[in-house]
């Protein structure tokens, strides 16, 4: 028998609740020191304060106190070591670039089109040495990207530093509409540096070039761009793979298959209303149900692309995916299915500047102030109608109220400042409209199309009206299936 005698009385609940709370403050304690061993002195006061919080203890209060305290001084050193790191760094800049610093040139990286249209113009620019006549060494910027794969595709072919926490570039810019071309406020380079702007200031050139803009000094330079092969990107094998298996295995495209994507702008992306100044350049994507009818009927198969969409688009067959709705969704998938496909089908957006960067056909329908978008394999625009009588305008009274008004670039993207003062509304394009003029697409591509003579007559007209007003829409594309069914517009 042990000659140890143990006190076998039981504990009352209170004094059961106070060797449980002890034991959970020598735990806390214990991972609290361990947590600073270890390096994580951030973890250590945040579980120290926690402990405090529930247990109240003066022991976890004063080594939360002294750990605090170690903390802040840490921290200082870290600071003062970061600055005199980042002066070091602006004195290399210095020393490497004397005084002609470096400039960067932000990629217009808010937006997926703005992107593609840089993939155009910045990497032949540059590949031709135009970027850098200044005599500046140059860097493009990206930030917060509408499209991380295509930022990582541009960055294979031009220096580019990318940094997701930066925020949006738009904020910082504004658009001067007789240079056409984005202002880049003075605040960009201060966030970038934060408090060692200062350090920067002379050594650091921030600009927005806007697609290219600043570097283009005479025609051949603009040559430079207009005769650059397309595209001036590429996939890598894994980035192709990915694509290709999506393909098969999602849109289950057979061998040799082909398909059309499809694409309607509407207010969900930028949170648009009806009394948005952008909203009549929106359509609806159930009025592309008899030309999708018709692309299937060919053998083709459908993908309805977009990064939001306001409702689904509803259709049986199987050969037609809702992309737009899917999970699986991402920034490559979005770039490879609009570089892969016949044709776009779609509203003007920056969906079709990826299709243009690529050399993929653009059919677009719904277009704005009577105009074409250059590169554009056909389209047809919105009817306009008066807006106090609701009478139909033919074009030609419509771009003489546009082109003597005084400021253009308050009406281009403008519905509500058209409706008011030049007192016109738009109509969306018919289905039936879409569809013949898919049909047309369809029957030119296979080089079987073949245009009558009054249609002819119709275009000619057509384009000698825009030799009045605007010189460069001459080569207009309108769709012939549209001259024939509107003639009185023409």
């Amino acid at each position: 028998m042990s000659d140890t005698i143990q006190d076998a009385s039981p504990k009352t609940p209170e004094q059961a609740e106070a060797c449980e709370n002890d034991a959970a403050l020598q735990a806390g304690l214990r991972l609290a020191k361990q947590e600073w061993e270890h390096g994580d002195r951030a973890a250590a006061v945040e579980v120290l304060g926690t402990l405090w919080e529930k247990t109240r203890s003066p022991e976890a209060a004063d080594l939360l106190a002294r750990l605090s305290r170690e903390l802040v001084r840490s921290l200082s050193r870290t600071v003062e070591e970061d600055a005199r790191v980042v002066a070091r760094l602006a004195g290399l800049f210095r020393a490497l670039h004397g005084e002609n610093g470096v400039q960067v040139d932000t990629l217009q990286y808010d937006i997926i089109g703005g992107l593609a249209l840089d993939t155009s113009t910045l990497i032949p620019l540059h590949k031709a040495g135009l970027t850098t006549r200044s005599g500046k060494k140059i860097a493009f910027f990206s930030g917060n990207s509408a499209n991380p794969a295509l930022v990582e595709m541009i960055s294979r072919e031009l220096p580019v530093v990318s940094d997701s926490s930066f925020g949006r570039l738009m904020p910082y810019c504004n658009f001067d509409w007789e240079q056409h071309r984005y202002m880049l406020s003075p605040k960009f380079s201060e966030d970038f540096f934060g408090r060692h702007a200062a350090l920067f200031r002379d050594l650091v050139e921030f600009t927005h070039s806007t697609n290219g803009r600043d570097y283009i000094q005479s025609p051949e330079d603009t040559d430079v761009c207009r005769k650059c092969e397309r595209p001036q990107i590429s996939f890598t094998e894994h980035e192709t793979e990915l694509g290709e298996r999506f393909l098969r295995e999602t849109l289950k495209l057979p061998q040799g298959g082909w398909f059309v994507c499809v694409y309607a702008r509407d207010g969900s992306y930028y949170g648009e209303t009806p009394q948005s100044a952008n909203w009549f350049r929106n359509a609806d994507i159930a009025t592309y149900l008899p030309a999708i009818d018709h692309i299937l009927a060919c053998g083709g198969h459908v993908v309805r692309v977009g990064s939001l969409a306001d409702r689904h688009l509803e259709h049986q067959d199987p050969r037609v995916l809702d992309y737009a709705k899917l999970e699986c969704r991402s920034p490559l998938l979005d770039v490879f299915l609009l570089s892969r496909c016949r044709f776009l089908l779609g509203t003007p957006s920056g969906l079709s500047h990826v299709c243009e960067a690529f050399g993929t056909p653009e059919f677009l329908v719904n277009t704005i102030n009577v105009s074409m978008v250059p590169g554009a394999a056909l389209y047809i625009p919105k009817l306009i109608r008066d807006a106090r009588t609701g009478q139909l305008l033919r074009y030609e009274q419509f771009l003489e109220r546009f082109y003597a008004h005084g400021d253009i670039g308050a009406l281009y993207e403008n519905g509500i400042a058209q409706r008011d003062e030049l007192g016109v509304c738009y109509q969306d394009d018919s289905p039936e409209d879409i569809a013949a003029a898919t049909r047309e697409l369809l029957q030119r591509q296979a080089g079987t199309f073949r245009e009558d003579a009054a249609s002819a007559r119709l275009r000619e007209r057509f384009r000698a009206l825009w030799v009045r007003f605007h010189a460069a829409m001459v080569e207009t594309p309108i769709a012939s299936s549209f001259l024939e069914a509107h003639p009185e517009l023409f």
